[in-house]
């Protein structure tokens, strides 16, 4: 999405694709009840009555109507003290009390059903504390069937949470499972992080194509999770589609299977993986890459008329890996590729499959998508309000990479650049960000910026050994603005407190 822009120095003229990236634009859908999420000021909408879904493609229903769906428990005003993992920036995400393990998500969707989703999901946890209750981030839908170790359990809704009772204590270090059944409409509530979207979780453009965006708060809309990238898991995807579709997902593709008129897809992710990096796509999809490169494995999928932009990018792809790998270690994953969706503009950094609007196949864009795969998803943020260390990365690679044979010139565009935020005012401080403008100019822009300055002060040799070691450090969980500049100071042996008052708090 375009957003407006102050005037910029002659590098950012073609590098707006910046702005884009990470950012959505999604049909208009129909207005729906918010349910507000804790410390939300998301205005609410009158909600019509809830539609019979119509018929799948195939002529019989995907996901029909629950026969029995479980009494709807009562809703309670406060959420206790452990629904919060603990940001100061996001406190209705995440909670405390357990660690989850792995997710499966079991599912059955269909395009030409919007936002019907149905299905089960399997939560494997271990206590991190003795807990006789504990809470999911999950809105909406009527539940089937609530299990914890294979009994049926109790539970309550707050806002944005389920809260499951138990009848028997877990005790610190125990590990347990929960089974989530449950189908219905996806809620359609604004994000108070994005207000320039309707909503975020599944999104439905045509009866052929679906797709997932969850930055930074979707997932509690159509699974239910610790949603909150401190606690990541293993994730396991085994999504129904009807016949004739393909279902793509993180990780690889394990297996393929059919039955009458539906298709099971199969896919694993061995890495661990924030919630709102995990991604669904179900289309009519045409894979476009399958090779494996140094060890990793390189799949595209591509909807009908976007084969050939894709396949041109793709060109690249391998030479892209290589150079980030050469600046700042080995790729973190198993595989890695692109999927696009039918929508206006929209590219989320998913985690080993960037979902990518076909109105966004460009060269910048799928390299900044990359970064991220570094920054963002192998080190993901500790606290949500510190935005700038997952833009700020992507795009000072992306700057990198299109200037990548005249170093000369970008860095001459980019002290320019420097120069104007030293000079400027009108900015929001990095460290607080309204959270409106979570993903505005800042964030991206002052970012890059912020990181060529940080490379001029400490030099290359320790820029790039600080960037490296905080990856191998805090690789597969999450890392706070502290930490960074704690491995910063390490590396290039020198005192950062007054660079990073002047770029984090002015």
């Amino acid at each position: 999405m375009t957003q407006p822009q102050r005037a910029l120095p002659i590098i950012l003229a073609a590098l707006l694709l910046a702005s884009l990236a990470c950012q959505t634009v999604i049909q208009p859908l129909a207005e729906e009840e918010a349910t507000p999420a804790a410390s939300s000021t998301s205005p609410g909408r009158p909600s019509p009555a809830p539609e019979t879904p119509p018929p799948s493609s195939s002529g019989s229903p995907l996901c029909p109507l629950p026969e029995s769906p479980l009494t709807e428990q009562e809703t309670r005003p406060v959420n206790p003290p452990h629904a919060s993992i603990g940001d100061p920036y996001a406190a209705e995400l995440g909670n405390l009390g357990y660690d989850v393990q792995r997710y499966t998500l079991a599912l059955r969707l269909d395009p030409a059903r919007p936002r019907w989703v149905c299905g089960t999901v399997t939560i494997e946890a271990r206590a991190t504390e003795t807990i006789d209750e504990f809470a999911l981030d999950f809105i909406g839908f009527a539940l089937q069937s609530l299990q914890v170790n294979g009994e049926e359990a109790e539970y309550y809704r707050t806002a944005g949470k389920m809260v499951i009772g138990l009848d028997t204590p877990l005790a610190s270090g125990e590990a347990f499972e929960v089974r989530v059944t449950y189908s219905g409409q996806t809620k359609q509530v604004q994000s108070r992080f994005v207000p320039f979207e309707e909503s975020l979780g599944l999104f439905f453009p045509s009866d052929e194509n679906l797709y997932a965006l969850s930055e930074p708060d979707g997932s509690r809309y159509w699974f239910p999770s610790n949603d909150h990238p401190r606690d990541k898991a293993l994730f396991r995807f085994e999504i129904t589609t009807p016949a004739g579709l393909m279902a793509t997902a993180n990780g690889l593709l394990q297996d393929e299977i059919t039955e009458d008129d539906a298709t099971t897809w199969v896919w694993e992710h061995a890495y661990p993986m924030a919630t709102y990096l995990a991604t669904v796509s179900v289309g009519d999809y045409v894979e476009v890459q399958n090779e494996v490169v140094n060890g990793v494995t390189l799949r595209s999928y591509a909807t009908p008329g976007s084969e050939s932009l894709l396949v041109e990018e793709l060109e690249r792809t391998a030479d892209a890996i290589s150079w980030l790998e050469d600046m700042v270690g080995p790729y973190p994953f198993e595989a890695y590729g692109y999927v696009t969706v039918e929508s206006g503009g929209v590219t989320l950094e998913t985690q080993t499959l960037v979902t990518l609007s076909t109105f966004m196949i460009d060269e910048a864009v799928l390299v900044h998508e990359l970064a991220h795969m570094w920054f963002g998803n192998w080190v993901s943020l500790d606290s949500w309000g510190q935005m700038w260390r997952n833009e700020g990365f992507a795009t000072y690679f992306e700057y990198m990479w299109g200037y990548r044979d005249d170093p000369q010139t970008f860095d001459s565009e980019m002290d320019l650049l420097v120069q104007t935020f030293k000079i400027s005012s009108g900015y929001e401080p990095l460290n607080d960000l309204s959270p409106a403008n979570l993903f505005g100019y800042e964030s991206y822009v002052k970012g890059a910026a912020l990181l060529h300055a940080l490379r001029q002060e400490v030099g290359d040799t320790a820029f790039f050994d600080g960037l490296r070691l905080y990856l191998e450090r805090f690789g597969g969980g999450t890392a706070s603005d502290a930490d960074f500049i704690a491995v910063m100071e390490e590396t290039s042996g020198r005192s950062l407190d007054n660079f990073f008052q002047h770029w984090l708090e002015e």
